[in-house]
C-alpha cells in the first residue's frame, strides 16, 4: 500500500501540463523567481553565473524555469545587480550573445520550458540605485524605520507615463522571445509597480488608473494585451500577482479574486499567487508548515488558490512553503494548484525535482540550518527578510560558480555582501549605468539615466 501511494505521487508530480499558448510544462515543478542580484551594476548584463545557475536548476528537473526581477527599465531597479531588459537601449551582439546563453542555459535539459519574470520596481528602489527614489501611482513612501532609511520618496507617475509602460513591457517580452526564451511572467506582486497600482494605500489616484477597483488593474490588464499582441499566440505569458497585501488598507483578498476574473478574459497561460511587499514582505519571512496534521495545507497560499478555484480556470501556480513530497502531490490532485513553485528549496537542492520524480526514498527537501536563522527571529521582519535573502543569494553564486552550497556560511558575510556591497559599492559602479547604454535612436534624451539623479 505504502508503495503504490509513493508511485500515485511521482506520477502526480511527472505528469505534463499543456498551457492554452500550446506550450507543455513536462511536470508540475516550477523553479519559481528568485531576485539573483549577480549581473555586474555596470552592465546589467547576465554572465556566467548566470548561466551556470540555471543550467544547474534546468538538469535539476524543473519543468519551469522562471527568472528573479529582470527589470524593463535601467533607471528603476530593485537593486543595482538586475539584469535589465530595456526595450529603450540597443544591444550589440556581445550583449545579446550572453543574452541567448542565459536564455539557452534555463533549458540545458532539453525539456524545461525558460521563463523571464520582468517587472518594474516602482517606489521600492533603493537609495542605492536612485538616490530621489522610484516612481509611484501615489506620493506614499514606504513605511517602516528601516524602509525610509533605504528607500526614497517617490515622484508620482503622470498619466502620460502610465499609458507608454504597456509598450516598454512588450518590447521587453519580445526581447526575450527574441533572445529564444519560452515567455514571460508578468510581475504583479510584492509590492512592485503593478502591484503598487492595485494597492488602495499606494494608489491614491483619481484618474483612470485610480479611484476604483476596476481602474487599478487597468494598468496591469494593459500590460498584459499588449504583450500578448506583440509576443503572439504561442509564447508563454503569464502573471504573479498577490493573494493580498496584508495590510490594512492594501488590496483584499476579494478584490485579488477580482483580478483573477479580469484575467481570465485574457490570453493569460498561468497566474503565480503570492502575498505581501516590502513593508510588509510575507513572501520572505513565512515559515513553512510540516506537522503531519497540516501537511496538504503546508504552503502559503494555498488557501486563498481553493478560493481563486471558484473564480477561475486559469492555472495556477502556488509558490512558498512545499516541503514534502506528500503534500506536493495533495495540492496537485485536490485541484488546489496545477504546478508547485519552489525557490529556496532549489538554491540549496538543484536536483531537487529530478530526485523527487525518480527516487522513491527522496520524501521532499531537506531540513536545513543556517547563519540568519540564529538570529531573524529577533530581527525587524523587514531585516530578516533582507538578510535571508542576502544569505540565499550568496548560495546561487556559490552554485553558479561551481562551488555548491555551503551550508556552514554564517551570519557575517550576508551583512558584509548586503551593506558593503548593495549599499557602498554598487552604487559608484553604477553610476556607470547610463554611459554604458545606448539610446534607440528618437528616444528622449534621458530615457537611460545613471544610477542616481532627479
Amino acid at each position: 500500500m505504502a508503495d503504490s501511494v509513493v508511485a500515485a505521487e511521482m506520477a502526480t508530480l511527472r505528469s505534463p501540463f499543456t498551457l492554452k499558448c500550446g506550450k507543455t510544462v513536462p511536470n508540475r515543478f516550477v523553479k519559481a523567481a528568485l531576485t539573483e542580484g549577480l549581473a555586474d551594476p555596470n552592465t546589467n548584463l547576465p554572465n556566467r553565473t548566470h548561466h551556470g545557475l540555471y543550467a544547474a536548476w534546468s538538469n535539476g528537473g524543473a519543468g519551469m524555469v522562471i527568472t528573479g526581477n529582470v527589470q524593463i527599465d535601467a533607471r528603476y531597479l530593485e537593486c543595482p545587480r538586475n539584469v535589465v531588459i530595456d526595450p529603450t537601449t540597443i544591444m550589440g551582439p556581445d550583449e545579446v550573445s550572453t543574452h541567448k546563453q542565459w536564455a539557452a542555459a534555463s533549458k540545458a535539459n532539453g525539456r524545461s520550458l525558460g521563463i523571464v519574470q520582468l517587472s518594474h520596481a516602482g517606489r521600492q528602489v533603493p537609495m542605492s540605485v536612485r538616490w530621489s527614489g522610484g516612481v509611484a501611482a501615489g506620493p506614499q513612501r514606504l513605511q517602516g524605520v528601516f524602509q525610509k532609511m533605504l528607500f526614497g520618496k517617490p515622484r508620482v507617475l503622470t498619466q502620460e507615463e502610465i499609458e507608454a509602460l504597456p509598450a516598454r513591457w512588450a518590447g521587453a517580452a519580445e526581447r526575450c522571445k527574441e533572445y529564444g526564451w519560452d515567455g514571460v511572467e508578468i510581475h504583479s506582486a510584492h509590492g512592485y509597480l503593478l502591484s503598487s497600482m492595485l494597492n488602495p494605500n499606494s494608489n491614491t489616484r483619481d484618474d483612470k488608473y485610480g479611484a476604483c477597483a476596476e481602474n487599478r488593474r487597468r494598468l496591469l490588464i494593459q500590460v498584459v494585451r499588449a504583450v500578448r499582441q506583440r509576443v503572439g499566440p504561442d509564447f508563454i505569458v503569464g502573471v504573479k500577482l498577490n493573494s493580498a497585501d496584508f495590510q490594512k488598507g492594501g488590496l483584499t483578498e476579494e478584490e485579488s479574486l477580482e483580478v483573477l476574473k479580469a484575467l481570465e478574459k485574457e490570453a493569460v497561460d498561468f497566474v503565480e499567487l503570492s502575498g505581501g511587499n516590502y513593508e510588509n514582505p510575507s513572501f520572505l519571512t513565512k515559515t513553512p508548515t510540516t506537522r503531519a496534521t497540516t501537511v496538504v495545507r503546508e504552503a502559503f497560499f494555498l488557501e486563498f488558490a481553493a478560493r481563486a478555484r471558484t473564480h477561475t480556470t486559469l492555472p495556477l501556480i502556488v509558490t512558498g512553503g512545499f516541503r514534502s513530497r506528500t503534500a506536493m502531490a495533495a495540492a496537485i490532485t485536490s485541484n488546489g494548484c496545477d504546478f508547485i513553485g519552489l525557490g529556496r528549496p532549489l538554491i540549496m537542492e538543484p536536483d531537487l525535482p529530478r530526485r523527487i520524480l525518480t527516487d522513491p526514498a527522496v520524501k521532499g527537501a531537506k531540513v536545513y540550518s543556517y547563519g540568519p536563522q540564529v538570529v531573524v527571529k529577533n530581527l525587524p521582519t523587514f531585516v530578516a527578510g533582507g538578510l535571508e535573502s542576502t544569505w540565499h543569494g550568496i548560495q546561487m553564486s556559490n552554485v553558479g560558480e561551481g562551488r555548491g552550497v555551503d551550508y556552514h556560511q554564517g551570519i557575517v558575510k550576508p551583512l558584509v555582501w548586503n551593506l558593503f556591497y548593495t549599499y557602498i559599492m554598487d552604487p559608484k559602479k553604477s553610476s556607470a549605468r547610463g554611459r554604458g547604454m545606448r539610446l534607440l535612436s528618437g528616444e528622449p534624451a534621458g530615457v537611460v539615466l545613471t544610477g542616481t539623479g532627479a
